[in-house]
Parts: structure tokens; sequence; C-alpha cells
């Protein structure tokens, strides 16, 4: 949803790069409309997938040795022991 953010982006993204306004009464519009979000979702799921493992697993790693550590370690233990 970061697109509802910054209003530059809602009309760049619906409006110059998918088309939509273009699409409305064509016999496609709900294909254009599934492979929309479609494509949206998968490049929603890369952008976190790219986030994870550039900013989430190294902060993780760099904080394993604290005697406070994050809940996901302890789960991550305690899955480890079963």
């Amino acid at each position: 949803m970061t697109h509802f953010l910054f209003p530059n982006l809602v009309q760049w993204l619906w409006n110059n790069l998918l088309h939509v306004t273009a699409m409305y009464g064509s016999k496609l519009l709900l294909l254009h409309a599934l492979l929309s979000v479609a494509g949206i979702f998968v490049v929603g799921v890369v952008i976190d997938q790219v986030r994870i493992l550039l900013f989430e697993k190294p902060y993780l790693r760099w904080g394993e040795g604290w005697k406070w550590r994050p809940v996901i370690f302890y789960l991550e233990k305690e899955n480890e022991k079963e």
C-alpha cells in the first residue's frame, strides 16, 4: 500500500504504467485487472524478499549475541529442540 502515500506514484502506476483508464470499456478489462493485481502482488513479494535478505537477516544475525534477543530467536531455538 506504499503507492497510496505518494499521489504521483498513484498517477504513474495506474495511468502511465497499467493504463487502467484506457482499458475501461474493453472486452479485456477483466483479464487486464487480474493480471494487474497479480503483477503488483508479485512485485510486492519480490520487494519484501529483497528487504528480508538485505536488512532483516543481517540485523537478526547481528543481534544473536545479545542477552536480550528478539522473540524470533527464542521461537527458532524452541523449534530446534523439538
